[in-house]
């Protein structure tokens, strides 16, 4: 299907986003579910605060995502390929210039160890090893083996934490 024909036949979908409650259900309930998995960064990062702040967090993204849902002009703005482009670019890019600068907290003993888990899975099941091991923490790991399906370009490239979220938003 070329170009095109995917921005005409996503236009009736788009149309109907806004009038139809079975379709905009589903909609925040993709939203509601992706916002309820950030749970564990506002635990980690916000102390006391992580309880107050994160349910803050929900209810904004859920009424941001009601009135986008309910504005078919703001919904094809925020839909225009341009736009998508744009932000899948600066996803890339402000991941290649901040997991670098996460990671580097190893050497002072901060930060997480999951993407090292998430390496060494990967690397493991290559290697027809076993799965599991320990991160730099020495903490058992607890990457399951399904996340090897989004995290494969690990065994491609050093630079994989630039290559996976383009990956993921493009497959999403």
């Amino acid at each position: 299907m070329d170009a095109a024909a995917a921005r005409t036949a996503l236009a009736p979908t788009l149309s109907r986003l806004p009038t139809s409650p079975s379709a905009a259900t589903w909609v925040l309930t993709v939203v509601v579910v992706q916002l309820a998995f950030s749970l564990r960064f506002f635990s980690k990062y916000a102390g006391a605060l992580a309880p107050t702040v994160y349910v803050a967090y929900v209810a904004l993204g859920m009424a941001l995502c009601v009135v986008v849902l309910r504005s078919p002009r703001l919904l094809r703005l925020l839909s225009r390929e341009a736009l998508l482009v744009t932000a899948v670019v600066c996803l890339v890019a402000l991941v290649a210039v901040m997991y670098p600068v996460a990671d580097a907290l190893r050497d002072v003993g901060a930060g997480s160890d999951q993407d090292d888990c998430v390496r060494e899975l990967v690397d493991n099941v290559i290697a027809h090893r076993a799965p599991f091991g320990r991160g730099y923490f020495g903490d058992p790991c607890s990457t399951g083996p399904g996340e090897l399906f989004v995290y494969w370009p690990v065994a491609l490239s050093r630079a994989w934490f630039v290559v996976v979220p383009g990956l993921c938003v493009g497959l999403g």
